[in-house]
């Protein structure tokens, strides 16, 4: 193996490996929202992925909240595939930057 082979080899192996730690801060961010801890300032009640319809389509992160006075809330995440969708959703959530609004749905 050559030193570039070597050298792009560790490229795609710290590559991977910043993409499972940040998907398992999302899982952690999820998990906390399953144990129903609030996470910034409300409680998830719902979490929908919609995957695309087609290859150039984006993935959908649904989440469904309530806040302490019981308004139901919902916030939207999309993303061009589905971990950037999952991991962008729950570092949003988790850093109080989704966008919610009320669901009229509820």
């Amino acid at each position: 193996m050559s030193s570039e082979q070597a050298k792009q080899g560790n490229q795609a192996s710290r590559r991977f490996e910043q993409a499972l730690s940040k998907a398992d801060r999302a899982l952690q961010v999820f998990e906390r929202c399953q144990q129903g801890y609030e996470v910034a300032g409300v409680v998830v009640t719902r979490v929908s992925i919609k995957l695309p319809n087609d290859p150039m389509g984006e993935a959908l992160v649904i989440i469904n909240a309530e806040t302490a006075e019981g308004v139901s809330l919902v916030a939207f995440h999309a993303a061009s595939s589905f971990p950037e969708a999952v991991v962008g959703a729950a570092m949003r959530l988790n850093g109080g930057k989704l966008k919610w609004r009320e669901d009229e749905y509820a």
